[in-house]
């Protein structure tokens, strides 16, 4: 999946960080501002920064202070950034809801729910490597 959406992201000119900021800013209606997008996405402050300075030298976004607090900007798409999305990120969204037609509902409903547990038990497994409840399986180096 992660090769199919970074084909995708390169066809529209993006690297995968811009892409995924315009994806995720486009799904919502919500205001987010760096320090938010760095969390939701697991992106890097200066990953983020770097995509961001990108799109706004694009003309796709703006990035302004948000109150008192000038360290936290909110991020907003541009006119630019509206045409652009609607022209790129639209399709994705169009591509993943033309691809869950293709699965019954009977189906669709199977895969959110395994997928549910999947992730689930996959944070499940990681807590306990992370808690230091599973000791390493690694053999030691010589």
């Amino acid at each position: 999946m992660d090769q199919i959406y970074h084909s995708l992201a390169r066809y529209y000119g993006l690297s995968d960080c811009a892409f995924w900021l315009l994806y995720t800013i486009r799904e919502s209606d919500s205001v987010y501002t760096q320090s938010k997008l760095c969390e939701m996405l697991s992106l890097s402050k200066q990953t983020v920064n770097s995509a961001l300075k990108t799109l706004e030298a694009a003309g796709y976004i703006e990035v302004k202070a948000s109150g008192a607090n000038r360290k936290n900007k909110q991020i907003s798409l541009t006119e630019e950034g509206v045409r652009f999305v609607a022209e790129t990120i639209d399709d994705i969204f169009l591509m993943e809801q033309k691809t869950f037609e293709h699965f019954t509902a009977e189906d669709r409903a199977l895969f959110l729910s395994l997928n549910r547990k999947y992730v689930s038990s996959l944070h499940e497994e990681a807590s306990k490597i992370l808690t230091g409840q599973i000791a390493s399986q690694k053999s030691p180096s010589t």
